[in-house]
């Protein structure tokens, strides 16, 4: 089967499951630090100063490789989150090592065990709530879906919005589509260019026009803002796509015969 998306969509499973996997390491930590705080063992501190010190310098640098990409990509960002917990671990470690070290509390491992379950926790719904959004296509963060249709029905000569439709296909590719109509005195290319103008100054949405059976004016619109094989045939008009800059894309088109973008 065809996949027209190809397999953009992998990367948001992914940080599903690591968001799950997330969870149960967290449970599982909590787990331990509420059986410690019932029964605190018997902790060396020097090994576990050690353990924990090289364990922090491989887990900072992890970090730093993760950091950037965790703000685009859902699965980095699970990827990030389970660095960022084994870094509160150690972190942890070592103050729990210190204060066994220099006063012998035996529940300061505990304490700074389940300090680390709960960073991780809310986190770690946050990323599952984005990925579940993502894969039941709603509206991308970021984007307020009335802003953008006020925004579009707000042009001139353009009388409705209607099946207008806002998501993401993965983590930075948020695609839009839906129907303008405008009446049978307006030039088309004119209202394709006042859209542009909008979608551009306000949501940093590229607008262009894709091959089509009439090409026909393209006044106002840059060419080849998409790949060549994405052409959109709508009707008996030719189309228009915006696509949002860095990466992100929409589509849009017209039917010539009611003078009704598609």
């Amino acid at each position: 089967m065809d996949k027209t998306y190809g397999y953009y969509r992998v990367g948001v499973l992914a940080a599903l499951v690591n968001g799950i996997l997330l969870l149960g390491v967290s449970g599982y930590i909590l787990y331990e630090a509420y059986g410690r705080f019932t029964d605190p063992p018997d902790v060396s501190s020097v090994p576990l100063l050690l353990v924990a010190s090289v364990g922090l310098a491989v887990n900072l640098a992890s970090a730093a490789i993760l950091m950037s990409g965790a703000k685009e990509s859902l699965n980095v960002r699970g990827a990030f989150l389970e660095v960022a917990g084994d870094l509160l671990g150690s972190l942890g470690a070592i103050t729990a090592g210190v204060i066994l070290l220099t006063t012998g509390w035996r529940y300061s491992d505990a304490l700074f065990a389940a300090g680390v379950g709960l960073f991780i926790l809310p986190r770690t719904f946050r990323l599952m709530k984005e990925a579940v959004d993502v894969l039941l296509e709603g509206t991308p963060r970021g984007m307020e879906f009335d802003e953008v249709a006020e925004a579009m029905a707000a042009v001139p000569d353009i009388q409705s919005v209607h099946d207008l439709h806002i998501w993401s296909v993965t983590s930075g590719f948020v695609v839009l589509s839906g129907h303008v109509d405008v009446p049978e005195r307006a030039d088309r290319q004119q209202v394709l260019a006042a859209l542009h103008r909008v979608l551009t100054g306000r949501f940093d949405i590229d607008v262009c026009e894709a091959p089509g059976r009439d090409r026909g004016s393209r006044a106002g619109t840059p060419p080849d803002c998409l790949p060549e094989s994405a052409e959109l045939y709508r009707g008996a008009g030719h189309s228009a796509a915006w696509r949002r800059r860095g990466g992100k894309w929409s589509s849009w088109g017209y039917r010539s015969p009611d003078q009704s973008f598609t």
